[in-house]
């Protein structure tokens, strides 16, 4: 069953793949390609590479497939959202597929380790840019969603804050939707049971009253229940004979 649902999951990334190409061609051949187009173009084609590159790595990074779907859940979500914030969608987490940025320093508190690596991903995410000639206001816009998207800490603009607020639903739901599991087998239960109450506590209004978000809440919640339980009837086997 997960080999037919594996591969139904890469059929649909690669439907979506071709449908993108052909999106920028017609831009093209029509003379409508924008500079935020090649912007867009250039991200699609930087992330489809890193997909392809890490690809059967054990364990899979979080990047597979959480930046696009992030993105789909700001569009579900948000159909309104600015290129800066679509930008910041698909590049948050762009860190977690680069090798040499992989690991992380397992001393660290959790929360310096979310603030290292929202500002690695934003300074790799700067770099390309400007290898891109990507005007210097979209950089900084783009580059400063991803700086603050994991932190407590958020700048004071309330236009930045609105943003900030979409993206961190967007990054939620799609943590949920397609992280939580492989999330699950490979940390701690009290870390697990602890980052899912920080992200519930951290969605907003809006994204709590969304069906599909309720139905995922719900779900995962239950799953945490069922861990819980497993836990303590070890305890007691071991324990309370």
């Amino acid at each position: 069953m997960n080999f037919f649902n594996n591969f139904k999951s890469k059929l649909e990334e690669i439907i979506k793949s071709l449908s993108s190409r052909r999106y920028f061609m017609d831009r093209k051949e029509n003379q409508k390609y924008t500079d935020d187009d090649k912007v867009s173009e250039l991200s699609y084609e930087w992330i489809m590479e890193l997909y392809a590159k890490n690809m059967g790595r054990d364990p899979d990074p979080l990047i597979d497939p959480h930046l696009m779907n992030t993105y789909e859940w700001l569009m579900k979500l948000y159909p309104e959202s600015s290129f800066c914030l679509q930008l910041g969608a698909q590049l948050h987490d762009i860190d977690r597929g680069i090798d040499e940025y992989c690991s992380y320093n397992g001393n660290q508190p959790y929360s310096e380790r979310k603030k290292t690596h929202s500002h690695r991903s934003a300074e790799i995410v700067r770099a390309k840019f400007k290898e891109w000639n990507a005007h210097p206001s979209l950089i900084h816009k783009v580059c400063s969603l991803i700086e603050y998207h994991d932190r407590d800490v958020v700048p004071t603009m309330q236009a930045w804050k609105k943003d900030l607020a979409r993206l961190r639903d967007a990054d939620t739901a799609s943590f949920l939707e397609v992280n939580f599991t492989k999330y699950m087998e490979q940390n701690e239960f009290g870390h697990v049971k602890q980052n899912f109450v920080y992200r519930i506590n951290k969605l907003s209004d809006e994204a709590k009253r969304n069906i599909d978000v309720k139905k995922l809440i719900k779900k995962r919640t239950i799953e945490l229940k069922e861990a819980e339980a497993k836990i303590i009837e070890e305890i007691k086997k071991q324990y309370l004979k």
